[in-house]
C-alpha cells in the first residue's frame, strides 16, 4: 500500500503581511529609482505588496518569506528569477524577509500600532 505524503501546511499571516506592505519598497533607494508612482515623495513611499522569496506554489508561507516591493520590482523578481534578481541589486531576500519576521515578532503590537 502507498502511502500519502501530508502537505506541507503553509500559513498565512495577515498581520504579518500588512506589517510588510506598510514598509517602502526594498529599492525605493535604489538610484535610479524606478518605483512610483509615489504616494509620499519625499519618504519614496509607493503601493507596496508583500512579495514571497518562495512561492506559495512551490510551498512558501508567510513566516520569514516576505519582501515589500513595488508593481516593478515584483514583476523584475519573477521574469528575472530570484538568483538573478538578488545579484542585480546585490542583496539576499531570504536575509531581508528574516529580519522583517524577526522585527514583527518582536513586537507584533508596536508592528500593528505602526498602521495607526
Amino acid at each position: 500500500m502507498i502511502q500519502s505524503v501530508p502537505k506541507h501546511q503553509r500559513v498565512i499571516d495577515d498581520e504579518f503581511r500588512a506589517f510588510v506592505r506598510r514598509q517602502p519598497c526594498l529599492l525605493a533607494a535604489w538610484e535610479p529609482c524606478t518605483c512610483g508612482p509615489y504616494i509620499d515623495v519625499s519618504r519614496k513611499m509607493i503601493a507596496t505588496r508583500f512579495c514571497h522569496v518562495r512561492s506559495r506554489g512551490a510551498g512558501g508561507g508567510d513566516a520569514a518569506n516576505g519582501w515589500p516591493g513595488c508593481d516593478h520590482h515584483h514583476g523584475e523578481q519573477h521574469r528575472l528569477g530570484r538568483k538573478t534578481f538578488e545579484a542585480k541589486y546585490g542583496l539576499s531576500l531570504t536575509g531581508v524577509a528574516r529580519e522583517l519576521w524577526a522585527q514583527y515578532q518582536a513586537d507584533p503590537e508596536a508592528s500593528r500600532e505602526a498602521a495607526t
